[in-house]
């Protein structure tokens, strides 16, 4: 009876090991680091306590960054929202024939790594031979610079990260849409309501935890933006892509102040987790209303 107790703990271990050496254990390391002017790797350490969280906001670039990640997020989750939503109920009518197939081609793009997704759209948005400004030529227009004017390779980035991912949202929304109980939509066809009516008034509001989920899980996805703009744009031009978690990147490694580097990715985890946390007592808040 005594070793039934711990059957639940022993199957926990493994899982429990894993987060305590891949998240634990570094975010502790990376906190006595960020005490430290210059990493231990690259020369002697001066202990300097709490001064490289103060100079994180004095360092050049890292607000703007900041500022430039919340506004790719302000844009990105609604057009991943809408995007996802609009897959979800396209594969939902009955009108639509062969799904399945539909189904692979919209989520298809979720599967590939950030590194493939960038070299695709590199080739694609090239100035001189990409896909897209061969198109434009071949209807008489002109090249537009995707990836060579900053308002243009943000707007860029906010759809092709909208590409990349709206599949897999799609699905959650699928699976949302077929939860809704029929009898509702065969109660509103008899009271003779429209289609526009049965989606304003049954179906977004039944996908509220739903929504709710994909604001949530697209707003982490965005605001920690590495892969694609690394590979993409380079954090260019100059520094119009450059996002906090790519900021983080340069300042460690090319920059090698370990030490700011490690205090600013402890500010992002506490601005992070704070977002996390609000999403969640909205999320439950909602739920309970709803």
């Amino acid at each position: 009876m005594r070793l039934r107790k711990f059957i639940p703990y022993i199957f926990l271990a493994p899982a429990f090991s894993i987060f305590l050496i891949f998240i634990i254990y570094p975010g502790i390391l990376g906190f006595i680091v960020s005490m430290y002017r210059t990493p231990y790797s690259f020369g002697p350490s001066t202990f300097v306590g709490f001064n490289n969280y103060f100079s994180v906001f004095k360092s050049p670039g890292f607000l703007e960054s900041l500022e430039r990640t919340f506004l790719f997020s302000a844009l990105e989750i609604p057009t991943i929202y809408f995007i996802s939503l609009g897959l979800a109920l396209l594969m939902t009518s009955p009108s639509v024939k062969a799904k399945s197939v539909l189904r692979v081609f919209f989520f298809l793009p979720s599967v590939l790594s950030g590194v493939i997704t960038a070299l695709i759209w590199d080739w694609m948005l090239n100035y001189d031979f990409g896909f897209v400004n061969n198109l434009f030529t071949v209807l008489g227009l002109k090249n537009l610079p995707f990836l060579l004017n900053p308002n243009y390779a943000f707007i860029s980035l906010v759809l092709i990260m909208s590409w990349a991912v709206s599949g897999f949202f799609m699905v959650i929304f699928i699976a949302g849409i077929q939860s809704i109980p029929t009898e509702l939509y065969e109660a509103a066809e008899i009271d003779g309501a429209s289609t526009l009516e049965k989606f304003a008034f049954i179906t977004l509001p039944m996908l509220k935890p739903t929504s709710i989920l994909v604001v949530i899980l697209s707003t982490i996805q965005s605001m920690q933006l590495f892969d694609i703009p690394f590979v993409l744009t380079g954090g260019g031009p100059g520094e119009a892509t450059t996002f906090a978690v790519e900021k983080v990147y340069n300042t460690a490694f090319i920059n090698l102040n370990m030490g700011l580097a490690s205090a600013m990715s402890f500010i992002l985890f506490l601005i992070f987790l704070a977002i996390g946390i609000l999403q969640f007592k909205v999320s439950r808040e909602g739920q309970f209303l709803a």
